[in-house]
């Protein structure tokens, strides 16, 4: 397994992967790796943290976040209300 910050970090780098998504998130989770990612031209979906422990995120490029959406499928993005 990966840390979740690190992950996010090589995408906003782009010296690895172009998306991610990781599920069963905790805020604890995160650090600045989403705002690191915005400011290198990323998208992170939103949030929900109503259920603790459950959380979904998902970070891509902007090249390509849109089609990352699509291939995840429907299914997901109802499930655990994963908006851009």
């Amino acid at each position: 397994p990966i840390c979740v910050t690190l992950a996010i970090c090589r995408v906003a780098e782009g010296s690895g992967a172009h998306s991610y998504l990781h599920t069963y998130l905790s805020p604890f989770d995160l650090g600045a790796a989403p705002l690191i990612l915005e400011e290198a031209g990323g998208v992170v979906s939103k949030i929900d943290w109503s259920k603790p422990r459950q959380a979904v995120l998902m970070v891509a490029n902007r090249d390509i976040y849109e089609e990352v959406l699509a291939v995840m499928g429907a299914k997901l993005i109802e499930k655990t209300q994963l908006k851009p």
